[in-house]
C-alpha cells in the first residue's frame, strides 16, 4: 500500500512539472508573440489611435446631430485640449521615476471611463440641452484618453517597442484604412457606439498584453543627456505645432458644402493619409529605414502646396482639403515613432514622450481649426484677410523648413548613429555624477564601457577580480541595471549599431 501511495505521488508530482512547464512554455509563447509579432503588439494602440478620428470624422458618429455642428464642432477643440492637459499634468506629476502602470486596476477602470465618456459625447448633442454639458463631457473624455495614451506608452516602452514606419506605421495605418471604411458602411443607429467600441477593444488588449511583460523598465539617461538634446527635440516640437496649426487653419476655411463628398469629405483625407502611411511603410521596407522623421521636410513642402492650390483657384479646394488633412495625421505618427524610439534609448520616460507628441500636434490642430472659426464668424472681414493670412502662413512654413532642414541629420542620429568614443567618456562622467558612484567605482565604469572584462580590470587596477565583481555590483545598485549587456548599452545611449 505505501509504495502504491509513493508512485501515486511520484505520478502527480510528474504531472505537476508537466503543468508548470506547460504554462512556462505557455508564457515563452506569448512573451515571443508579443515581441516579433508587430500586429500584436500595436494593434491595441493604434485602435486607440484610430479611435480619435472615427469619434470625430465619421459623419454618423453623433446620433442625430450632424458633424459639422458648431456643437460638435466645439466639443472637438475642447477635446484635443483636454487630450493635451491631461497627458502634460500626467507627464508633470509622474516625473522621471513614477508610473501609472504599478496600480493594477487603473487599465479597467479607464477604459470603462472612457467607454461611457465616449457614449455621452456621442450622444450629449442629442440628450442634453445645454452645450456646456457637452464640453465639459467632451473636456474628461480628453482627459481620460491622456492617461490611456500613457498607459500605452509604459506597456511599449517595457515590451521594447520599436517605433519604426516598416512596424507601428504599417499596423496604424491599416487598423485606421479599416475602421473608417467600416465606420461609414455602419447604420446611423450604430455607427455612434462603434467608437466606444474601439476603446475597449484597446483596453482589452492592453488589459492581456500587460500581463505578458515583466515590470522593468529602461534605465533613464542622466539629466544632461537630456539637456544636451533638448533644443532639438524643441524645434521638433515648434516645427509640429506650427505645421499642425496652418494645416487645420486651411481644413477648416475651406468650403466644403460645394464638395461632392460633403461630410464624407473629411474621413475621405484621412483615409488618404492613412493611404499614404502604408504606401510609406512598403517603401521605408526596402532602405530598412528606422523613422518617418526624414518625411517632414516632405510634409512641410505638402503644406506649401496645399495653400497654393487654395490661393490658386476655387477648383483646387478639395485637393487642398484632402493634402492638409492627410499631413496632420502623418504628423502625428511621426511624432510618436520619434520619441518613442527615444524612450526605448531612455531619453524620456512613457508620460513624457507622450506628452511631447500629443501636446504640439493638438494643441495646435485646435488653434488652427478656432483660427478659421474666428474668421467665419465674420465674414466680410474673413473674405478679406483669409488671403493674407495665407501667405503668412506659407513665409511660416518656409521659414520652418530652413531649421528642418538643418537640424535633419542630428535629430535622426539621436536615434540611429553609434555613441563615439568620447562621447562614451561623457556619459560615464555624467553617470559618476548622476548616480554618485565612488573614484574607484567610476574607474571600473569607464573600463567596462572599453569592453574590458572583470580579470583585465582587477589586473590594470592591480585588485582581485572579487573586488571587481564587488565593486561591479555597487554600480548595479546604484544605477538599477542588472546585466553587463544593459550597462554598456545605457553608456552607448541605447543607439543601433547598424
Amino acid at each position: 500500500m505505501k509504495e502504491a501511495e509513493e508512485r501515486a505521488l511520484d505520478h502527480a508530482g510528474e504531472h505537476e512539472v508537466e503543468a508548470s512547464s506547460a504554462t512556462h512554455l505557455a508564457e515563452r509563447i506569448i512573451a515571443k508573440s508579443d515581441n516579433s509579432n508587430p500586429v500584436v503588439k500595436y494593434l491595441g494602440f493604434s485602435l486607440l489611435l484610430t479611435y480619435h478620428y472615427v469619434l470625430w470624422f465619421e459623419p454618423n458618429s453623433f446620433f442625430s446631430t450632424a458633424l459639422l455642428s458648431f456643437n460638435v464642432t466645439s466639443m472637438w477643440l475642447v477635446n484635443l485640449i483636454g487630450t493635451s492637459i491631461g497627458v502634460g499634468v500626467i507627464a508633470a506629476i509622474l516625473g522621471r521615476k513614477r508610473h501609472l502602470s504599478n496600480r493594477a486596476a487603473l487599465p479597467y477602470a479607464t477604459t470603462a471611463i472612457l467607454v461611457i465618456l465616449t457614449l455621452l459625447v456621442t450622444y450629449s448633442p442629442f440628450f442634453f440641452s445645454s452645450e456646456l454639458v457637452g464640453l465639459v463631457i467632451s473636456f474628461v473624455a480628453g482627459a481620460v484618453e491622456g492617461v490611456m495614451w500613457v498607459l500605452w506608452g509604459e506597456y511599449l516602452v517595457r515590451a521594447k517597442a520599436k517605433f519604426s514606419v516598416i512596424h507601428i506605421g504599417a499596423v496604424f495605418g491599416c487598423t485606421m484604412l479599416m475602421n473608417l471604411v467600416l465606420g461609414t458602411m455602419l447604420p446611423p443607429v450604430i455607427a455612434p457606439f462603434f467608437p466606444a467600441l474601439l476603446v475597449a477593444a484597446s483596453g482589452i488588449i492592453l488589459v492581456v498584453q500587460n500581463r505578458s511583460v515583466a515590470e522593468k523598465y529602461p534605465q533613464l539617461l542622466p539629466h544632461t543627456a537630456m539637456e544636451k538634446v533638448s533644443r532639438n527635440i524643441l524645434t521638433v516640437c515648434l516645427i509640429a505645432f506650427v505645421t499642425s496649426t496652418a494645416c487645420y487653419f486651411l481644413v477648416a476655411i475651406i468650403p466644403w458644402e460645394p464638395f461632392p463628398t460633403g461630410e464624407l469629405s473629411f474621413t475621405i483625407g484621412v483615409i488618404v493619409g492613412a493611404g499614404i502611411i502604408i504606401a510609406v511603410s512598403a517603401l521605408a521596407a526596402v532602405p530598412k529605414k528606422k523613422t518617418l522623421f526624414d518625411l517632414l521636410p516632405y510634409l512641410i513642402v505638402l503644406t506649401i502646396v496645399a495653400y497654393a492650390l487654395f490661393l490658386s483657384d476655387t477648383q483646387w479646394n478639395f485637393a487642398s482639403f484632402l493634402l492638409a488633412t492627410c499631413v496632420s495625421s502623418l504628423l502625428e505618427l511621426s511624432l510618436i515613432m520619434y520619441f518613442g524610439s527615444l524612450m526605448q534609448k531612455g531619453y524620456f520616460p512613457p508620460a513624457l514622450t507622450f506628452a511631447l507628441a500629443v501636446v504640439p500636434i493638438r494643441l495646435g490642430i485646435a488653434l488652427g481649426n478656432g483660427w478659421a472659426l474666428n474668421y467665419e464668424a465674420y465674414p466680410a472681414v474673413s473674405a478679406s484677410i483669409t488671403p493674407e493670412t495665407a501667405l503668412v502662413f506659407i513665409c511660416l512654413l518656409a521659414i520652418i523648413l530652413v531649421p528642418t532642414s538643418k537640424r535633419e541629420q542630428q535629430i535622426v542620429e539621436l536615434t540611429t548613429a553609434p555613441a563615439a568614443p568620447m562621447e562614451v567618456d561623457v556619459v560615464c562622467r555624467e553617470m559618476i555624477e548622476e548616480f554618485g558612484l565612488s573614484e574607484r567605482e567610476g574607474k571600473i565604469l569607464r573600463l567596462i564601457a572599453r569592453g574590458k572584462t572583470a580579470n583585465a580590470i582587477a589586473e590594470k587596477l592591480v585588485i582581485s577580480p572579487h573586488t571587481v565583481n564587488t565593486h561591479i555590483r555597487h554600480i548595479y545598485d546604484k544605477t538599477q541595471i542588472r546585466k553587463r549587456g544593459e550597462l554598456i548599452d545605457y553608456i552607448n545611449l541605447r543607439r543601433d549599431e547598424k
